[in-house]
């Protein structure tokens, strides 16, 4: 699996003068939630950087902490700053073009691609004597100047399914984005090469949280691979065209309604912040309508203590 970048689906106003960080996430960009280890794309106005090429990517392991003079530093309660691990930084013109071949940087908004650090303090609520004082925040460093620090919220996971609109940044917002489902093989699941009942298929995500053994942030995943140190609920919603919900959970019992847990979940090796989980798809179930009449007939969904996604994918019915 190739490593993959994530991506927001549209871009934000440009802001004046300094360093301001505009919004970061998958979604809505004014709640800046993040987990353990978490990749995540962060998008900046005020920069006075320009790229060659607009950008840059991270070629060592472990992964720097500075590119073209680029830091993001994260500030957590009381404990000392530390520099977040960094994978790429891309620019993204937001004026029309001019004669002049290199952008004039109040022209640029910049993306930088990072990992939250494993060692993220999360607040357990039932520990409140161990409650450190302080926040949680992020600032970005150009050449020894810092932006206003942006606050955060920690949280144990925080999941995104990869889809096919996290691998360019450029994505249109009206582009189909397919979740980035595949089958052993590593070829994508498509209406044109569905998954069969009874396969194991496999999701790519960010942000499930911490794993056992830890693993060094920056550092590329081990082999053999970290798992989750925490489960995760699996469900599957055989309804055409679903959306990701999270599965059912009934308080009375303080557990899920038994499905079937997933083969494997945890770091995919060789990857940085890159999770995949192993989903047999079930075998009995009823798949109707097929693909391309829908654009999907099960839809997997994941959950853990703090949030959930899923990925809707074609199966190819029982004969």
């Amino acid at each position: 699996m190739p490593r993959l970048f994530l991506g927001l689906l549209a871009l934000l106003p440009l802001a004046a003068q300094n360093i301001t960080l505009t919004g970061a996430g998958y979604a809505d960009p004014t709640v800046l939630r993040v987990a353990p280890g978490q990749v995540v794309t962060l998008f900046a106005a005020g920069l006075q950087t320009v790229l060659p090429n607009l950008q840059v990517q991270a070629t060592t392991n472990p992964l720097p902490t500075t590119l073209a003079g680029i830091s993001v530093i994260l500030n957590q309660f009381d404990l000392p700053s530390r520099p977040v691990p960094l994978l790429s930084i891309r620019q993204l013109p937001l004026c029309a073009p001019q004669a002049q071949t290199t952008p004039a940087p109040s022209c640029l908004l910049t993306a930088i691609t990072v990992q939250i650090p494993f060692e993220l303090v999360v607040i357990q609520p039932l520990n409140s004597a161990a409650i450190p004082t302080g926040i949680v925040s992020l600032s970005i460093s150009e050449n020894g100047g810092s932006s206003q620090a942006t606050r955060i919220t920690p949280v144990t996971d925080n999941i995104h399914v990869l889809t096919t609109c996290d691998v360019a940044l450029s994505a249109p917002a009206s582009a189909s984005c397919q979740p980035i489902a595949t089958h052993a093989s590593g070829a994508l699941i498509t209406a044109a090469a569905p998954a069969q009942p009874g396969e194991v298929i496999v999701l790519w995500a960010y942000g499930l949280g911490a794993t056992s053994p830890s693993v060094p942030t920056g550092a590329a995943s081990p082999t053999p691979a970290a798992v989750l140190a925490q489960p995760i609920t699996l469900g599957f919603e055989f309804t055409p065209n679903a959306s990701p919900s999270r599965p059912y959970f009934n308080p009375l019992i303080m557990a899920a309604i038994a499905q079937p847990a997933p083969d494997f979940a945890g770091l995919a090796p060789g990857q940085f912040g890159l999770y995949q989980i192993n989903v047999r798809v079930p075998a009995n179930a009823t798949y109707s309508p097929a693909c391309p009449a829908v654009s999907s007939n099960l839809t997997i969904n994941l959950a853990g203590p703090s949030s959930f996604d899923g990925a809707p994918i074609c199966v190819q019915p029982n004969p």
